[in-house]
């Protein structure tokens, strides 16, 4: 599950909040305390975050999002199976859940860290909106689990061939994250090396 926060701008206080994304990269959430509706109703303008869990698909990486929410009719704008995928992420029941104050935020702003590759930068919001999702996340960290336990001394093979050094030197040698593109292998040369990550596909 990925960690949330919702915060007003003005007010800067974050609210972990439950939230399911739409097609067109707006996301759908509750309006999780009185407090936070106080918040929202003095002003419309927020930031979003979640972060990747760690032993995931791009674990711990961080995608930010600000930009204004607006309140919905539950009934006209939250779709059953929304309701539904937040019911199983919360353990609440769906009537619960539709009794509640939902909001949209539509981002103007998105800025993304990789954790995976220590980088970080600012991206087009049609960007954001045209991604589509690994769908390798779900079985992401039984997959990477069982690779680099289980397959730790062929990684280490695999690693100085694919680094074209010799087997001796790899001391580290590690699937970080996979997607349906490819693999990132963490790698170090030697205790003392600094770890390096390179992209394979």
């Amino acid at each position: 599950m990925l960690i949330t926060k919702l915060a007003s701008f003005e007010d800067a206080f974050p609210t972990t909040a439950q939230f399911c994304v739409e097609k067109s990269g707006s996301v759908l959430t509750t309006v999780p305390s009185k407090e936070a509706a106080t918040n929202l109703a003095e002003s419309k303008r927020v930031s979003f975050y979640a972060k990747a869990p760690a032993g995931g698909a791009a674990a711990n990486s961080v995608l930010s999002l600000f930009g204004t929410v607006e309140a919905l009719n539950v009934d006209e704008d939250v779709s059953d199976a929304d309701l539904m995928d937040i019911s199983k992420a919360t353990g609440e029941s769906m009537e619960v859940l539709a009794a509640k104050p939902w909001v949209r935020l539509t981002p103007e702003r998105v800025h993304i860290f990789d954790a995976v590759r220590s980088v970080e930068s600012w991206i087009a919001v049609s960007e954001y909106t045209e991604a589509e999702a690994n769908p390798l996340a779900p079985a992401a960290r039984t997959l990477l689990n069982k690779l680099n336990s289980q397959h730790a001394p062929a990684l280490k093979r695999f690693a100085s061939v694919f680094a074209g050094v010799p087997a001796e030197d790899v001391s580290l040698a590690e699937i970080v994250s996979v997607d349906q593109m490819g693999f990132d292998l963490r790698l170090q040369l030697g205790p003392s090396a600094p770890p390096s990550t390179i992209r394979g596909g």
